[in-house]
């Protein structure tokens, strides 16, 4: 194996608890798996972290009369104990403006990086309506095509995956689907925000690239609650070039309504490239 990352999206320190778990219990639950699983050379978190500008319900935690930021108190909290080198991109729920952003995560809303294996390319496509001043769901803007072009050429010579918290297909441009069409480098998409786990198909229009699912470790539906259990994707870049992917569920233990279910500790949802 050549190199092992991890893909954790969803995450939600937040002030409602699931599945009959609180909060810091489900995310000290996280941390413990993520360290049982081992070695990866590399973390990156898919957003929703938070739901700090929340339009629903109470609202974002950010906007309350007395703000409190999640996400940093994620950053904080629970980050430094992940897999290091790491990384996080913003959600529709983390609605920061790019200034902000920064100061709490250390990370810019886009990027680009270079691990030993493949270029990873993070856009935002929640990048409007940044810094509101009433609570928000997100707001989707087409991807930066001239940023990924641009990437892709500086490094010329890696697989490329593109990491958007989600890529809302149906409101995208031509440009990026031509782009996806026409670039065998790009190998998939990778994204959080459903809380699912599944391998889907970004369409004809797109040459048909695979959208890899990173789940979510909250919740996945109060009327479907097993839909997606708690877990993380893997990428695996293999000594023969071939690319591996899985969703990895650890051991869990769920409560919901007047019942009770358990998951057993196994892959799926798998995904292969050459």
């Amino acid at each position: 194996m050549k190199e092992r990352i991890l893909f954790l999206s969803d995450l939600h320190d937040c002030h409602i608890h699931w599945y009959g778990t609180t909060t810091e219990a489900r995310l000290e639950k996280m941390v413990k798996d993520v360290e049982a699983a081992g070695h990866f050379d590399q973390l990156i978190v898919m957003g929703d972290v938070s739901l700090d500008f929340w339009g629903w319900n109470e609202g974002g935690s950010y906007l309350q009369e007395t703000p409190r930021s999640n996400t940093d108190h994620f950053m904080k909290t629970y980050m430094p104990r992940l897999p290091k080198p790491s990384c996080i991109i913003p959600g529709n729920h983390e609605q920061y403006g790019v200034g902000k952003w920064r100061e709490i995560t250390g990370w810019g809303r886009e990027y680009v990086l270079e691990t030993k294996c493949a270029l990873f390319i993070a856009v935002d496509g929640y990048s409007g309506n940044l810094d509101p001043t009433e609570h928000s769901d997100g707001t989707y803007q087409p991807v930066n095509c001239d940023f990924i072009e641009k990437a892709m050429a500086d490094c010329p010579d890696k697989p490329v995956f593109l990491l958007s918290h989600f890529f809302e297909m149906n409101k995208e441009s031509d440009r990026f689907k031509a782009l996806l069409k026409n670039n065998e480098r790009i190998l998939a998409l990778m994204v959080g925000h459903t809380h699912r786990s599944a391998v889907l198909d970004a369409g004809e229009d797109t040459g048909h690239k695979p959208i890899l699912q990173c789940g979510n470790y909250s919740y996945s539906g109060e009327k479907e609650p097993g839909i997606c259990f708690w877990g993380w994707r893997e990428l695996i870049f293999e000594d023969d070039g071939t690319v591996r992917s899985f969703y990895h569920t650890p051991y869990s233990e769920y409560h919901h309504g007047d019942g009770s279910f358990v998951q057993e500790e196994g892959d799926q949802d798998q995904w292969t490239a050459q």
